[in-house]
């Protein structure tokens, strides 16, 4: 009997049987369920070689970086790494530092990895996607936006 009354107060202290607060709880809950869609997405091949936000971003963007030249080196690696940091906080928002985001690149391009859209069991080779890309990006200039 203690027991229950104590449930039963604690439930009252809390508001849980209070009609009025109805249409807060149905906010709160939306706000609950808001954060459980923002999971961090995990990086994957894919994201390098297929989305448009990946190494083919680079390869159309970064021909367009103006340097200041020689005795200018120091401010031509800034906005480099600048450049990078944009690119990286496109393609992957939950990492927050450049350096931190390179590191988790190299370790995810460094393994193969299971390819679902190829079929069970098909293997993504990252270096031979690499291969590829460097393969397109050599023979077909509009893949840079350069210009014949």
């Amino acid at each position: 009997m203690a027991a229950a009354a104590a449930e039963q107060s604690a439930a009252q202290m809390l508001g849980l049987d209070d009609p009025e607060q109805d249409d807060q709880k149905v906010a709160a809950a939306s706000l609950l369920s808001a954060g459980a869609r923002g999971l961090k997405k995990k990086m994957c091949h894919k994201d390098f070689f297929e989305d448009q936000k990946g190494l083919s971003k680079v390869l159309r963007t970064f021909p367009s970086i103006r340097f200041q030249g020689k005795g200018h080196e120091f401010d031509d690696l800034k906005v480099l790494m600048r450049n990078y940091e944009r690119w990286f906080k496109e393609l992957h928002p939950a990492i927050d530092h450049v350096e931190d985001a390179a590191m988790k690149a190299r370790s995810v391009l460094q393994e193969k990895e299971e390819s679902p859209e190829d079929g069970p069991g098909k293997m993504s080779d990252p270096h031979e996607k690499l291969h590829l890309l460097r393969f397109r990006y050599k023979n077909d200039p509009s893949l840079t936006g350069a210009t014949q």
